[in-house]
């Protein structure tokens, strides 16, 4: 049996892969990546993303690619009642955060832009059988929160469907799983401890684990530090060091309810009270230094198809697949 591993920078992160089977290796998973990358950075401006944000107000027909990023931006909005955003782009971008993180740095020298009016993320316009996109005029795209878990769920189907027996890619910690471990048992996954709960491994065969952390990627403007979490009511980072992490059947899903797990908290709003029980998430923690809450689903482990077909030509995965 063939058992390759690679690792690369992509995506802001380091993306260390592992697949055993088929007639792919890791490193033509990294490349599926790195294709993704270039088509939804909203850091390059020769991006698809970059150039769907810059017609803003205007019907746009995008590839395939980039409409299955919409799609499941839309799906996540809808799926926590509005508390993932993806409609934040132009907010966090004033707010100085317009560039790669490892770019970023002390931006306290940077002048202090107004923040754009807030813009319904349901006035955003999808029409899939034209592939076509309706950008309310000013609103700009961020795929952040959700786009490194969907990149990692079609780079898994794609090594799966050439005949993969298994696959692992870790996002900097996000990590996403599909068939069996090199020795056919499930992948055995180690998460820190956080909060009431301690360090545990988790076994997953086809799941996701994602971890959303507001104290993770901070920057300072005029002598104010931001963090990268907005809450889509005000457009303003969260005033809160805050932490969720979520085991769920996709990546993309685990990753969008981290996001909205901590907004929820922050609001003290007791969404994230319902989150295990919603379809597709199997564990959530959210914790804040001295505090922290837990919510169990009680449902079987997390289960996603490696022989389903590309969501990029079929419906949107469900987010438990």
């Amino acid at each position: 049996m063939s058992i390759s591993n690679a690792t690369r920078r992509a995506m802001g992160t380091t993306v260390a892969v592992t697949v055993h089977g088929g007639r792919l290796d890791a490193n033509d998973v990294l490349a599926e990546i790195d294709r993704l990358e270039q088509s939804w950075s909203r850091f390059r401006p020769d991006s698809e993303l970059s150039r769907l944000n810059d017609c803003s107000g205007s019907l746009t027909v995008v590839s395939s690619t980039l409409l299955v990023l919409v799609e499941h931006l839309m799906a996540a909005h809808r799926l926590t009642g509005g508390r993932f955003d993806p409609t934040m782009g132009a907010h966090i971008a004033a707010l100085g955060y317009d560039r790669t993180y490892r770019d970023l740095r002390d931006s306290s020298r940077q002048p202090v832009r107004p923040l754009p009016d807030i813009v319904r993320a349901d006035d955003v316009v999808v029409i899939p059988c034209t592939a076509a996109v309706l950008l309310p005029a000013g609103v700009r795209l961020d795929p952040g929160g959700l786009g490194k878990g969907l990149a990692a769920d079609l780079a898994a189907t794609m090594a799966c469907d050439a005949g993969a027996d298994g696959v692992l890619i870790d996002l900097g910690g996000d990590i996403v799983t599909r068939g069996c471990a090199p020795d056919r048992g499930p992948w055995r996954i180690d998460v820190p401890s956080t909060g009431m709960r301690p360090r545990r491994i988790l076994e997953l065969h086809d799941g996701a684990v994602a971890t959303s952390d507001t104290s993770v990627r901070t920057w300072t403007v005029s002598g104010v530090r931001h963090r990268h979490v907005l809450d889509p009511h005000t457009g303003l980072p969260l005033e809160r060091d805050l932490r969720a992490t979520v085991v769920a059947g996709a990546g993309w899903w685990a990753e969008a309810a981290a996001t909205a797990a901590i907004i929820s908290t922050a609001r003290g709003d007791r969404w994230v009270d319902s989150l295990g029980t919603i379809d597709g998430i199997s564990d959530v923690d959210v914790s804040e230094r001295s505090r922290s809450w837990c919510c169990t689903s009680g449902r079987s482990s997390p289960t996603a198809s490696c022989t389903s077909a590309s969501p990029t030509s079929q419906p949107l995965p469900s987010p438990n697949p």
